[in-house]
């Protein structure tokens, strides 16, 4: 895929769902409102009806090598982007559901979960994705840490 800067609602979103396995999900699940919810929060995600079958069934790993947090300044937005010290690629934590499109064919959509901010974020913004670590990587997708 070629380099972005953002992962916008609707776009494709290169994700992880077993180790060495590339797939393509569209970024942002379904909300009872208007629009697309590109961010799910770790305090209800396991619990929440419309994201917890989600949660325990359908992870994924999205690997970035940086994401962007919008500071408000006065009437604008200021972005900052959040990078590893070392610059190298990180894991975040996200879930999918499977949705079927006026054409019949089944999509994945997909949405980061976010926790409270913390570290270099915090001043910035309020919320960040949830980053899973390297050893992590196994259990966030093993079916082992998928039963209630």
């Amino acid at each position: 895929m070629p380099p972005r800067y953002s992962m916008a609602p609707g776009q494709p979103l290169p994700i992880v769902r077993e180790p060495g396995r590339l797939e393509l999900g569209l970024r942002g699940l379904p909300t009872k409102g208007h629009g697309l919810g590109v961010n799910v929060r770790v305090e209800t995600v396991a619990r929440a009806p419309a994201y917890r079958e989600s949660f325990w069934h359908r992870r994924f790993l999205v690997f970035v090598d940086g994401f962007y947090e919008w500071k408000p300044e006065g009437k604008t937005k200021q972005p900052f982007r959040i990078v590893r010290p070392d610059g190298k690629p990180f894991a975040l934590a996200g879930i999918c559901q499977h949705r079927t499109t006026n054409d019949g064919e089944i999509v994945d959509k997909c949405a980061i979960i976010t926790g409270p901010a913390n570290g270099v974020v915090a001043p910035n913004h309020d919320r960040e994705p949830l980053i899973v670590p390297r050893e992590g990587h196994g259990r966030w997708l093993s079916s082992d840490a998928r039963t209630p």
